[in-house]
C-alpha cells in the first residue's frame, strides 16, 4: 500500500534526512560565507544532539509499553521495533529538536521542518511505534527544553564555536 511505503519511507528516512539537512545548513553558511547560518547550524546541532541523549535517559526511566505490543493482535506490523519504551518518541525527538533549533536560523524554515515532523510523528504512530499522546507528550517536552536552551545555552554555544572557528578556520571569518 501507499501510506504503508510512506510511513516506512518517513520513518526510516528521518533518521538520514534530519541530520543531513542541519549539515546542509552549515555546507551553505561555508558556501555562503555566512556565519549567521554556520552558528545557526551548530546550534541546532548541540540542541539535537542534547534532545537525543535527554530523551534517551527519558526512556530508560519511564516505561510506557508500545502499542506494537499492548495490541499485537490488533495491528499490522510495518517494521519491527525493539520492545522499549514508548515515550519519548526517538524519531519526534530528533525532527522537533532540529525544528525548533533552525527555527531561530529561519522562522519558515523551521515550520517546515515542524510539519515534516508532525508527519513522522503520524507514521510512527500509524506504524503502532507509539501512541498519539507519546508524539505530543514528546513534542511538548522538546518545546519546553528548546526555551530552556533558548534562554540558557544558545549564546555560550555561538561564542564558543565563533572562538573555534577564528582560530582554526580563521578563513571563514
Amino acid at each position: 500500500m501507499v501510506l504503508d511505503d510512506l510511513g516506512i519511507f518517513l520513518i526510516q528516512g528521518s533518521l538520514f534526512i534530519v541530520p543531513l539537512i542541519v549539515l546542509a545548513v552549515y555546507v551553505l553558511g561555508i558556501v555562503r560565507k555566512n556565519e549567521r547560518w554556520r552558528t545557526g547550524a551548530v546550534t541546532a546541532g548541540v540542541f539535537v544532539v542534547a534532545c537525543v541523549v535527554i530523551a534517551e535517559l527519558l526512556g530508560l526511566v519511564i516505561h510506557e509499553p508500545r502499542p506494537l505490543f499492548v495490541l499485537a493482535s490488533q495491528v499490522k506490523v510495518l517494521l519491527p521495533h525493539a520492545n522499549d519504551s514508548s515515550f519519548p518518541s526517538g524519531h519526534t525527538t530528533l525532527c522537533f529538536s532540529a525544528a525548533f533549533g533552525l527555527y531561530l536560523l529561519d522562522k519558515r524554515f523551521g515550520i517546515v521542518m515542524m510539519v515534516f515532523g508532525l508527519l513522522v510523528g503520524f507514521a510512527k504512530i500509524f506504524a503502532a511505534h507509539h501512541y498519539p499522546l507519546d508524539i505530543v507528550g514528546t513534542i511538548l517536552l522538546i518545546f519546553v527544553l528548546f526555551l530552556l536552551y533558548r534562554a540558557f545555552v544558545t549564546k555560550w554555544v555561538e561564542k564558543t564555536y565563533l572562538a573555534l572557528e577564528h582560530r582554526v578556520l580563521p578563513s571563514l571569518s
